[in-house]
Order: C-alpha cells, then sequence, then structure tokens
C-alpha cells in the first residue's frame, strides 16, 4: 500500500477480526446516503422530460447487502426464500398496499379467508393494508395474460403467499414476478398453530383424517395466531439462495438514519454467516452495501481468499509427476474404439519412438506413390494402343473406297428400252 493512501476496510479493535465493525458500517451507510442524495439532485436539476418515467424519491430507494462468499451458498435454487428478521422493518409505512394470496377456499365458505382477515381478533394495524385476499385458482384464471400481470405487480408494494402453494406461483406468475427479487411473494403460515401434525396419535390422525376428506385448505388458523405470522414476515428481509457464491438482500431505504442502517445490516450480517454461509465467517469473502445505481462500498473484506489450505494446489510440484501427460495404460484409461489420441506437445525429433514413425510413414508415402506412378503408366501404354488400333481401322475403310464398284457398281452397256407410242396402242387396241 503506497503511502497517504487509506485502507478499504477497518477491522475492530479489540477481539478477532471475523467480525463487522459497527464504524465501518456506520461510515459506508454515511458515505452511500450522501451519494444518493447527490444523484438525485443532479436529477432534478435536468431539463425534464415529459416522456420518461418518474423518478423514485430517496424513500423508495431500496439500499442492499451484497455477500460474497468462498463457495457456492447452496446446492440448488430454493422457490421459498429464507426469512431473517430485523430490528427496523422494511414495511411500517401505513400506506404499504400488500397482497395476500391463498389456497383454495373451501366451498361451504368462498370468503373464508377475506372474513379472516376482517376478524376483530385480527391485529388492527395490519386490516388496512391487506388491500387484496386472492386465491390462487382465481389467480390463475384472471391474470393470464402479461400486461394483466404487469398491472398487479406495480399495484402492490408487497405479496404475501400462503406457505402450501408458495412452489406453485413461479409458474403461474412466471418472470413478471420472478425475473428481480424485489416482488417475490414471502411465505407466511395461514393455518396458525395447528399444523399437520398433532401433539399425540389420536390428534395426528383425525387432522390426517380430516385433510385427506376436505383437502388441505380446510385448515385455517385463527386471526390471533394468523395476524403475529404475517407481522413477522413484515418485520423479516427475504433471502432467495441459489447455487452461487454472491446474494443480494434487501436491508434498508435511502431515506432512513445510518444508524438504522447498520442496525440492519448488522443482524443479516449475523443470521447469514450463523446459518447459511459455509463454516461462517471463516467463509465470507468480502461484505458491501450499495443502491440500485451507486457502486458497492465495501463493510468488510476477508484477508484470506479461501478457507481451506488443502484446496490450495502445490505450485512447487513438477510438471513432470503431472498426470495429464502420462501413457494411456498409465493413466488407467481404456482401449475405446472411440477414444481420440492426442498428440503429446513435449515430443522432439530425438526421440526415436518419434522418428521411427516417421520414417515408416514416410515409407508408406513412397510406396503409395510408386503405386501410382505405374497405374498412370499402364493407362497411357492402354490409350497408346487403342489409338493405334484407331489409325488402322480408318486407313482400312480408305483403302475398301478405292476398289471400283465396291460402293457404287455401274453396268458396263447401258440398256435401251422401246418406246411405244399412244396411237399404235389404240391401234392395236
Amino acid at each position: 500500500m503506497s503511502k497517504g493512501t487509506a485502507p478499504l476496510t477497518t477491522k475492530p479493535a479489540s477481539g478477532t477480526s471475523y467480525q463487522l465493525d459497527p464504524d465501518q458500517t456506520l461510515r459506508a451507510a454515511v458515505a452511500l446516503a450522501k451519494a444518493i442524495e447527490k444523484s438525485q439532485k443532479e436529477i432534478e436539476d435536468k431539463k425534464v422530460n415529459l416522456l420518461a418515467e418518474e423518478s423514485e424519491s430517496v424513500e423508495e430507494v431500496p439500499l442492499w447487502l451484497v455477500l460474497t462468499a468462498k463457495k457456492h451458498l447452496n446446492d440448488n435454487s430454493k422457490l421459498k426464500p429464507v426469512k431473517i428478521p430485523v430490528p427496523n422493518s422494511l414495511w411500517t409505512s401505513a400506506t404499504t398496499r400488500i397482497c395476500l394470496i391463498t389456497a383454495d377456499p373451501p366451498e361451504t365458505n368462498r370468503k373464508v379467508y377475506k372474513d379472516l382477515v376482517k376478524h376483530r381478533l385480527f391485529p388492527e394495524d395490519l386490516k388496512p393494508r391487506i388491500s387484496k385476499v386472492v386465491a390462487v385458482s382465481k389467480l390463475k384464471t384472471k391474470y393470464k395474460s402479461f400486461e394483466s400481470k404487469r398491472q398487479l405487480v406495480a399495484e402492490y408494494d408487497i405479496f404475501l403467499a400462503d406457505d402450501r402453494i408458495i412452489n406453485l406461483l413461479p409458474q403461474i406468475l412466471g418472470k413478471t414476478f420472478y425475473r428481480q427479487t424485489a416482488k417475490r411473494p414471502v411465505p407466511v403460515s395461514l393455518i396458525g398453530k395447528s399444523k399437520d401434525h398433532g401433539k399425540n396419535r389420536k390428534e395426528a390422525q383425525e387432522l390426517g383424517a380430516k385433510r385427506n376428506k376436505d383437502g388441505p385448505s380446510q385448515l385455517i388458523g385463527q386471526p390471533f395466531d394468523v395476524g403475529p405470522d404475517i407481522q413477522k414476515a413484515l418485520d423479516s428481509t427475504t433471502v432467495h439462495l441459489g447455487p452461487s457464491v454472491t446474494v443480494q438482500i434487501k436491508v434498508a431505504w435511502a431515506g432512513w438514519p445510518a444508524e438504522m442502517v447498520a442496525e440492519n445490516v448488522t443482524a443479516v450480517v449475523e443470521g447469514m454467516v450463523a446459518k447459511h454461509v459455509s463454516k461462517g465467517w471463516r467463509g465470507v469473502k468480502s461484505l458491501h452495501i450499495k443502491s440500485p445505481e451507486s457502486v458497492a462500498l465495501p463493510i468488510w473484506l476477508a484477508s484470506e481468499l479461501w478457507d481451506d489450505d488443502e484446496a490450495v494446489l502445490n505450485q512447487e510440484a513438477p510438471y513432470a509427476d503431472d498426470n495429464f501427460n502420462k501413457p494411456k495404460k498409465e493413466r488407467g484409461e481404456g482401449d475405446s474404439p472411440n477414444h481420440k489420441k492426442r498428440k503429446s506437445m513435449d515430443i522432439t525429433e530425438e526421440d526415436p519412438t518419434h522418428l521411427k514413425k516417421k520414417i515408416k510413414k514416410e515409407a508408406k508415402a513412397a510406396e503409395a506413390a510408386t503405386l501410382r506412378t505405374k497405374e498412370s503408366t499402364l493407362r497411357k501404354a492402354d490409350l497408346a494402343d487403342q489409338k493405334k488400333e484407331a489409325r488402322k481401322m480408318a486407313k482400312k475403310k480408305v483403302a475398301k473406297k478405292d476398289i471400283p464398284g465396291f460402293c457404287n457398281p455401274k453396268p458396263d452397256k447401258k440398256v435401251e428400252v422401246p418406246v411405244v407410242s399412244e396411237v399404235a396402242t389404240k391401234k392395236s387396241v
């Protein structure tokens, strides 16, 4: 590091280095807030374009935590996101519009989920924010076109879905919802504490018989159980894990104070490192925070790029020990007819085996050339004989034409035919 330059990140003054420095997170949050305010001011100062879309206010700009691990966070993509509680909820505004997607209600009561939200025991602060309750079958038929799905995703701020049908939604909603992670449905439990299993065998058998007879949608929880579960989902942020080393998590809004941003970042980092990162802090490579349009500001960088010394190749090993250039029999490969022979790159002309192959190849080429020359000579001789015979035949035809009377025989004397007149013929008659 050159003189006069400061490090990108700082480690805690006391304790282990594998932890987040609160001061570093706070400084990054302050710098990011200033950058966003500056960019918003530049947009407002520019000439207004009547055809352009309205720009988001500072309060509507999300802040993201970018976590990069040393190994894949998960082997497969999960349709069901992971929820991490945060101290400062992202959905506390009274104007937040929530869409609740439920399982198909029973035929005896088609408005059972709407009545559940309107129940007097349901939390009063949640009732006005849940603007729409729609069943999955109605969602499939009513919002079938691409344009209707775009209108739906733009109309609401957050989508909650019954965790029993969360895996069916990607096929129904399509890329309009699942192309980005901002509006993907968040799973909630609408059966409350009445799970699919009971406390004892008798209760489990009763629940199983009820589920098999009426279907899973008959299991509907109580409003005092469902309401807190929905509030818990709103007080958490979601993480969509996949076969990747990098994940982005929404942690705050740009209009928040830097202290609130730092608190949420710390809570999300602790939750991710404790449960979803292999080997904990030693499996983390870097942590950044950013907005959709800004650069990523680092808040923690690992001093080692790997977590296992055995995964590092030994660079001092000689090239000859590499299994790549060994013969096929020593490598254990079979004599398959479809196996393509690989030419070794380190063969030189001084190699006796290479010289023998070269001499043998040249001898075969010379033999083939000699054979081609003989065949050409024979063809030329045959062609000359054919021409000679053709000339002889032509000469014989000319000689026959010179013999008198051979082609056009001519009589020696002319035979005169007497002419009989018409008068003589009439007299004779």
